[in-house]
């Protein structure tokens, strides 16, 4: 969410806010009903002009509200992808991109069978889980430890992004040497 955006929702939840205060104040008799009619009535015939304004302002807070609504957050964002600044520009990375580094990488390694990968974006960096079949003659930890480290050096090198971590789930054993 950028910066405008954020003022928006601020502006919008303050002005929110102060009208449930007043109205909590006019329901609880601690504002006279009749005073609130009589600075209504006011307003509205100070001038000629004044209906424009009232329309005009409320239709900010609708646009407000709608914002508020419909913009998505940066977790949203974060979700599809990461954005890398660079000097020149920002680099979008879809996850997709993430999930086939992750995947040629695990394919690569000798003793995976039928791997799937998902990852997780977070402040700290990318989460990458491997799920997969191991052949039955593989030494579990030996692999787990090859392919954390060909996956986050892969994806360092490629897209400079940081790798929080990445974790092997073994779904099964494949006793057979083939490949799925």
């Amino acid at each position: 969410m950028n910066k405008f955006n954020k003022f928006i929702l601020m502006l919008f939840s303050i002005i929110i806010f102060i009208v449930s205060i007043f109205l909590i104040l006019v329901f609880n008799y601690v504002i006279p009903v009749e005073d609130v009619t009589r600075i209504l009535e006011i307003c509205i015939s100070a001038s000629e002009s004044a209906p424009f304004i009232w329309t005009l302002v409320l239709s900010m807070l609708s646009l407000f509200s709608l914002a508020a609504i419909f913009v998505p957050s940066d977790e949203e964002e974060n979700k599809k992808g990461i954005k890398i600044k660079y000097d020149k520009g920002i680099l979008y990375l879809s996850k997709d991109t993430f999930e086939n580094l992750a995947l040629s990488c695990a394919k690569n390694q000798k003793g995976i069978s039928n791997a799937k990968a998902q990852v997780v974006f977070s402040k700290d960096g990318i989460l990458i889980n491997i799920y997969a079949y191991v052949f039955q003659d593989v030494v579990v930890s030996d692999l787990t430890f090859k392919l954390q480290k060909e996956i986050e050096e892969t994806i360092v090198k490629c897209t400079t992004a940081k790798v929080k971590g990445v974790n092997l789930k073994v779904k099964g054993i494949v006793t057979k040497n083939t490949e799925n």
